[in-house]
């Protein structure tokens, strides 16, 4: 449950593989985005923890 009681998915794969551009011009596409916002501690931090253990070498993970 997130804040307030609200039901939130806790880690969601971007479907449309969301891209993000550096500024030296280098392109990397998002695994996957984990969205914390108006999460109290230590929800946040399972949340990553559990992405980077599920994640592969290279993959890149979004928090918000």
């Amino acid at each position: 449950m997130g804040l307030f009681g609200k039901a939130k998915s806790t880690a969601e794969n971007t479907e449309s593989k969301c891209k993000v551009t550096l500024s030296d011009g280098t392109i990397y596409v998002v695994a996957q985005k984990i969205d914390c916002i108006g999460d109290s501690c230590p929800r946040p931090q399972l949340m990553t923890k559990k992405a980077l253990n599920a994640a592969s070498p290279g993959d890149v993970i979004e928090v918000l």
